[in-house]
């Protein structure tokens, strides 16, 4: 887009009173970077909606100020700070958090104490099974053999 048809399309005047979406702004600003005319054209439309501001703007009455801080509850004076008390934290809920936290890591620890000496148990079985295991088919080897010999070996 040239830098006339963007003067022309309105969207500067969107851009300058916020109406325009994230990609249409990200273009006026790349523009106004770029192009003198259109920041000549920005700084124009900025100040007109500025003057027409000014004159149309409305003086309130004196009571307004003292109706509108009656009724947002702030009857202070102008001189004095706004300070608002934050709620401390409850110290007594992030103890209760640090406790349970323990408490948890504790009981994983313990828990996982277990589960290994269990493991290491069935794991000390399971090698003791097959050493059993071996010994038996090395045994029964050598009585299937033992028994086939005598039958080769038979006087008949």
């Amino acid at each position: 887009m040239t830098a006339r048809e963007l003067i022309d399309s309105g969207l500067l005047g969107a851009y300058v009173i916020g109406q325009t979406d994230a990609q249409e702004t990200s273009l006026v600003e790349r523009m106004r970077a770029s192009d003198a005319a259109v920041r000549e054209e920005l700084e124009r439309i900025e100040d007109g909606l500025q003057q027409f501001a000014k004159k149309s703007a409305v003086t309130p009455p004196p009571a307004a100020r003292a109706l509108v801080l009656e009724r947002i509850g702030a009857t202070r004076t102008a001189h004095e700070p706004i300070v608002r008390e934050l709620l401390a934290p409850r110290s007594g809920s992030w103890r209760w958090l640090a406790a349970a936290s323990v408490v948890a890591l504790l009981l994983s620890a313990a828990g996982n104490f277990m589960l290994l000496r269990e493991l290491r148990h069935t794991r000390t079985e399971l090698a003791r099974l097959e050493i059993e295991h071996e010994f038996l088919a090395h045994e029964f080897h050598v009585q299937h053999t033992s028994y086939l010999h005598s039958r080769i070996n038979w006087p008949w």
